[in-house]
């Protein structure tokens, strides 16, 4: 089977920007009390540059199970604003793919250090950045292209029905269809009524679309509704397809699960309303707890306070059963992010865990400071990380050392034995059993980037 020939690969190709550098546009923003240019006399950066930003996504991102096992490829075009302070602020999808892939953008999006902000007329101003990231999975080595899109012939007269496997996979025939896609005939505005069903006829969505330059665009209101019938979401599209005034999503059972307001001219949301599944209030008038549930609502992936319409305080997010991060956000922007771990029921920071000196970077300073590249030419690929595997007792001695993910002969056996002369830890009396913990080892290159962790640990592989 396909699947069992799979070997998964994550290829980052070009990361672009809004921002260009250019001085006869650099008067070029979207006004406002809090300006947003697009583009700008000094661009914002990631620490280390483009490469290590391309560097930062390929070692934090993860494949989505869902994705995976459909094998979906393809692009996601991701956007967010570098604060005047270097950090981020407003990171959303413009474009996706689905299948978890665009959640997963977000998510290692979110996990970005500070920047260094962007510069217009000598002071530190707030930038657009667009960042797009590929899926691609491999069969023996070789990629599995995209799935090519089908041009959709809009009707002039009649109605065009087709089927579609998930996400937007157009197949011929109703059996091997997900849901099922409507397009009338055009009204007197130009505009396309469409409708898609799920295949035993209940309603998926309900809206109209618009063609410009042979793509489609949503315009006017759309609803889309659960596979049991329910109202899912009802949100508005301005003539260029954004999302534009209030939001509504609902849970399965009918009641609002949260408002939001779109304001497309200056990329912003508000959080108005959250309540809870049976229709307690949670955050009103833009103050309040916000909770944010996966697609099928039956696991929390998000949730903190809101003050005028904007996360602000300790925000909470899962990235898994076992991973949490706490975010400490002002005004919607990430002033400070904490990894957790759980661990025996418990859950942990990284200095809490068996470690070096008690401290994750005294660690990392010893490896920097030990850690010789044996290589003769450096790379310029995003991989110069071996991912090594301690398995550390509560007593802080080792049980094992060994490469989980391998970069090349050598820097394996290097990235091994400077981690094997850090024994013994710091120990945690409180923990019961052995720990394995992963730590990605990074190999400095031509560009002067050093030796050392320049990404956290984790508990797995994945």
């Amino acid at each position: 089977m396909l699947k069992s020939l799979l070997s998964f690969a994550l290829l980052l190709v070009v990361l672009s920007t809004a921002a260009q550098t250019v001085a006869d546009t650099a008067k070029k923003s979207i006004p406002g009390a809090d300006d947003i240019y697009v583009a700008v006399e000094q661009l914002p950066e990631f620490p280390g540059g483009t490469q290590e930003f391309m560097r930062f996504i390929a070692h934090n991102i993860r494949y989505p199970a869902r994705a995976r096992e459909n094998t979906i490829t393809g692009r996601v075009f991701g956007t967010f604003v570098v604060e005047p302070n270097g950090s981020l602020s407003d990171v959303k999808i413009t474009k996706g793919i689905g299948y978890g892939c665009d959640e997963e953008v977000v998510r290692v999006i979110r996990l970005s250090p500070k920047w260094k902000p962007g510069i217009q007329n000598g002071r530190p101003v707030r930038v657009q950045y667009n960042v797009p990231v590929t899926f691609n999975l491999e069969v023996n080595g070789v990629p599995i292209p995209p799935q090519k899109k089908e041009r959709i012939k809009l009707p002039v007269t009649d109605t065009l029905v087709q089927y579609y496997k998930y996400p937007d996979q157009l197949v011929h025939k109703k059996e091997y269809a997900d849901y099922m896609v409507f397009v009338y005939p055009p009204d007197p505005s130009r505009l396309y009524p469409f409708k898609q069903f799920y295949v035993d006829g209940k309603p998926k969505l309900y809206g109209m679309l618009r063609e410009e330059d042979g793509e489609l665009f949503l315009q006017g209101q759309c609803v889309e509704y659960y596979p049991q019938g329910g109202k899912m979401s009802t949100v508005n599209y301005n003539n260029e397809g954004k999302k534009n005034g209030s939001e509504y999503l609902f849970y399965p059972n009918g009641k609002l699960n949260s408002e939001k307001q779109h304001d497309p001219k200056y990329s912003r949301e508000q959080f108005i309303t959250c309540n809870d599944s049976v229709g307690n209030k949670l955050a009103s008038n833009g103050n309040g707890k916000w909770v944010i549930y996966n697609s099928s609502f039956d696991t929390v992936i998000q949730s903190g306070p809101i003050k005028k319409g904007v996360p602000h305080g300790e925000w909470t997010t899962w990235k898994n059963d076992s991973t949490q991060i706490i975010s400490t956000m002002d005004k919607g922007v990430v002033k400070e992010e904490r990894i957790y771990f759980k661990v025996e029921s418990k859950f942990l920071s990284v200095d809490e865990l068996p470690m070096y000196r008690g401290s994750y970077k005294a660690l990392n300073a010893y490896v920097r400071k030990n850690l010789k590249d044996p290589r003769k030419d450096k790379s310029f690929g995003i991989n110069n990380i071996v991912l090594v595997a301690v398995t550390v007792k509560p007593d802080g001695t080792f049980l094992n050392v060994e490469v989980a993910k391998p970069l090349s002969i050598g820097c394996n056996e290097e990235a091994v034995r400077v981690i094997r002369s850090t024994e013994p830890w710091v120990p945690n009396a409180n923990l019961q059993n052995p720990l394995k913990i992963f730590f990605p080892v990074y190999f400095g290159d031509a560009y002067g980037r050093s030796n050392g962790f320049n990404y956290p640990p984790s508990l797995s592989v994945d």
